[in-house]
């Protein structure tokens, strides 16, 4: 029985897979550093390390400093943030939620890959960055 279910619900999720398009409308923009929905500044999460959402020449860039694959562009679809990534081989790209944690007041950064079904190594919902500072002076 549980295998039957297990196949007919992984066919019908074959069948209409998620895409950006259903989670992040068309007519995608650049997100400028003085976007409300966008703290900037350096973050960090226990396992994966440092990353930056800073200003990049007209817009804004999410930069990992561990894993240099992990840098790309932020877009606005709708009221969402997405995060572009540049390298070709990077193929599931990212929301982005900021926060405050209402315990301690710390800004948080929460990522989701656009794609629930993707392969699970892009498990950014694993992930719980915090803000450590502002951007590094260019």
């Amino acid at each position: 029985h549980y295998a039957d279910a297990l196949a007919s619900a992984s066919a019908s999720a074959d069948a209409q897979p998620p895409s950006a398009a259903t989670v992040v409308p068309a007519g995608r923009q650049r997100v400028a550093d003085d976007d409300p929905a966008l703290v900037t500044g350096r973050y960090v999460d226990p396992w994966f390390g440092e990353a930056q959402v800073c200003a990049a020449g007209e817009g804004v860039e999410f930069r990992s400093l561990k894993s240099p694959k992990l840098h790309g562009r932020l877009l606005r679809g709708g009221d969402r943030l997405l995060v572009a990534w540049r390298a070709a081989d990077v193929d599931v790209d990212a929301l982005i939620d900021f926060d405050k944690d209402v315990e301690d007041g710390a800004t948080r950064m929460r990522m989701t890959r656009i794609d629930p079904q993707a392969d699970s190594s892009y498990d950014y919902q694993d992930l719980d960055f915090r803000r450590i500072g502002d951007c590094p002076a260019p």
